[in-house]
């Protein structure tokens, strides 16, 4: 759509298989935003033709963490420690 790009962060150099990090931004109000994230795998066949993709989004929200707690630790400069009990007993 008008406004929007597919922005290619990294990407391989495989003969016969690639791997690509992009982001889609979108123009607003307030500058250029991101809206999402991913990761693509791409395979070609003998002909040189795409015969598989695998495309992964990042999700929204990190697992177990909320929207605001994940917004703080964004702004934050020392690393989460995990609770005393979610370490594995041996």
């Amino acid at each position: 759509p008008p406004g929007f790009r597919y922005v290619v962060d990294r990407i391989s150099d495989g003969i016969e298989a690639c791997g690509v990090v992009w982001h889609v931004e979108k123009d607003g109000e307030d500058g250029i935003t991101t809206v999402e994230r991913g990761l693509s795998f791409v395979r070609i066949d003998a002909d040189g033709r795409v015969c598989y993709i695998r495309e992964l989004g990042e999700p929204a929200f990190k697992a177990g963490l909320s929207p605001e707690t994940f917004q703080q630790l964004l702004g934050s400069s020392s690393v989460p420690q995990a609770p005393a009990s979610a370490s594995a007993s041996v």
